[in-house]
């Protein structure tokens, strides 16, 4: 008696305990686009994060980036897809300040 489904949802609870413990896997990508926006050097910034080490020529504009989310919107992935939501926000913002660096860049300069 007592078995596998004994706990009222076959399991579940301990998928959903799970899930609401478990770390985001964005965290140390959203704090290397942190780090870049706030000005660190990309070879500092992308240290502690293996998938920003993966994506820093499409993070740094070298080449093209799409953000696609896919998620299960079940009420168990509600937090981490919540969590997610931030990386396109620094995404965007992080490729207005390239975007305003490079401009920049090649204004012509005033002569004295």
């Amino acid at each position: 008696v007592g078995g596998v489904g004994s706990g009222g949802g076959g399991g579940s609870s301990a998928c959903t305990s799970a899930a609401m413990e478990a770390p985001s896997p964005s965290l140390p990508l959203e704090r290397a686009l942190g780090a870049r926006l706030a000005g660190v050097p990309a070879s500092q910034a992308y240290q502690g994060s293996q998938l920003a080490r993966l994506l820093q020529p499409c993070i740094e504009g070298e080449q093209p980036c799409v953000f696609i989310l896919c998620a299960r919107l079940d009420d168990a992935y509600v937090s981490t897809l919540a969590s997610t939501l931030r990386l396109p926000s620094l995404l965007t913002q992080l490729r207005q300040q390239q975007r305003l660096s490079s401009s920049f860049d090649t204004a012509p300069q005033p002569t004295a």
